[in-house]
């Protein structure tokens, strides 16, 4: 018995490096939930002791149990959709066990059948388990460096997975076939490398389908960006004209002033400078010049509507999303707060519009209060719609949403004593 420890040892060694190959792989290729780093330990310690157990205990080993240890490892501490997380664990299992499957084949034709590569404290057993783990590794290393980022439909993703099931499912029927002697190795061999094949050519299918979903997005982006650019410029347009006519009303304003002051009417003097002052739209200052100009537009369109605007906000300089991501969440909640307003059947008397943006640590939070008619709105699978005519229902809020979600963060929006709020949290990278 003393004999064999050195053998064991070496079998569990592979099996704890096994461990590692799976961590890593799932670790590649799905996004991790913060906070929870000790998880990967914990998944690859315990797939190395369920392998381990072939070494003590009469089991088959086709059996691929021990594959739920990855899944439940992506389902639980993963941020990825359910179909994403399919497709990798199937993945997973189909080029674990078909390389293994190929590298038995090959071994088998090279050696003969009457191998003792199943043998443990054999050298045949050595070359054996070491070359099948450096293929499974390179195969590995290949497959995780494919483009992770997809944009493709749920129901996609679980075509591909299924795929590679299918092809697990064919891999242990050709093994266990193979280890009852009805099938020769050259078919085990021809057999595998087809069901490989298939699964690759799913994934080649998968890696083209998702550069194709990422450019139909980048052209959806591009065009909701010219789109953006076009309002700015018809806002522009507006502020011009209006301070092209502020400028000519200017003048005779001052006359005015000027003839109150100088007529001893000081106080009407004061407060008619007051009412000048209230009709100049403010200055923003965040740091985020884009913004800025935003929300100076957007200040301008409240004015003309008659629409009170309160907005605090915080340097701006170091911000966990892009100018035009921010540009989109304020324009976009500004612009469903405005349409609120409008669409009240009897508009508050003083309606006004509040605007926050704070940083608290690690956290960047943007709030929106505005005035709601509960009657003008609705809801539909948990997105909130408006009332107003025609097929874009709820896609600003779909927008913010989209952006948010991209961001890490989390977005809310709730109606409360016939005011709408919505909230938004977005985590800053600290380091």
């Amino acid at each position: 018995m003393m004999e064999r420890w050195p053998w064991l040892l070496f079998e569990i060694a592979v099996n704890f490096y096994q461990g590692v190959l799976v961590t890593y792989f799932i670790d590649h290729t799905l996004k991790k939930k913060r906070g929870i780093g000790w998880t990967s330990a914990l998944c690859c310690v315990a797939f190395a002791l369920c392998c381990t157990t072939y070494l003590f205990f009469d089991m088959p080993v086709t059996d691929t149990w021990i594959f739920l240890i990855p899944l439940f490892y992506a389902l639980l501490c993963f941020e990825d959709s359910f179909g994403i997380k399919l497709l990798w664990w199937a993945l997973l299992m189909a080029l674990f066990n078909g390389i293994s499957i190929l590298c038995v084949s090959i071994h088998s034709r090279a050696f003969g059948a009457n191998s003792d590569y199943l043998q443990i404290g054999t050298a045949s057993r050595v070359v054996f388990v070491l070359s099948s783990n450096v293929v499974l590794t390179l195969g590995i290393y290949i497959v995780t460096h494919l483009k992770r980022k997809t944009r493709i439909s749920i129901w996609s993703l679980i075509v591909f997975a299924l795929i590679n099931l299918l092809v697990e499912g064919i891999l242990d029927i050709l093994f266990a076939l193979r280890s009852q002697s009805l099938l020769s190795d050259a078919t085990l061999f021809l057999s595998s490398i087809m069901a490989l094949s298939i699964s690759l050519l799913s994934i080649s299918l998968f890696s083209t389908m998702s550069r194709y979903a990422e450019r139909v997005y980048e052209a959806k982006r591009s065009e909701d960006q010219r789109n953006m650019e076009k309002q700015r410029a018809e806002d522009l347009n507006a502020t011009y004209a209006s301070l092209h006519s502020m400028r000519h009303d200017l003048k005779n304003h001052l006359n005015i002033v000027r003839t109150l002051i100088e007529s001893g009417h000081k106080a009407e003097g004061v407060q008619y400078l007051e009412k000048i002052d209230s009709r100049i739209f403010s200055v923003f200052s965040s740091g985020c010049i884009a913004l800025d100009s935003a929300l100076t537009l957007k200040e301008l369109r409240m004015r003309q509507e008659k629409i009170a605007f309160n907005c605090e906000l915080c340097p701006l300089s170091d911000i966990p999303i892009g100018d035009y991501e921010l540009c989109s969440i304020i324009t976009n909640l500004l612009d469903n707060a405005i349409e609120a307003i409008q669409r009240h059947e009897s508009p508050p008397k003083e309606p006004r519009i509040d605007l926050f943006i704070r940083r608290v640590r690690s956290m960047l939070y943007i709030e929106c209060r505005n005035p709601a008619d509960p009657q003008t709105i609705r809801r539909q699978d948990g997105v909130y719609l408006t009332s107003k005519s025609g097929g874009n229902h709820g896609l600003g809020i779909k927008n913010v949403e989209a952006i948010v979600a991209r961001a890490h963060g989390l977005a809310s929006f709730t109606c409360e004593d016939r005011t709408f709020i919505a909230f938004i949290s977005l985590p800053c990278d600290m380091g």
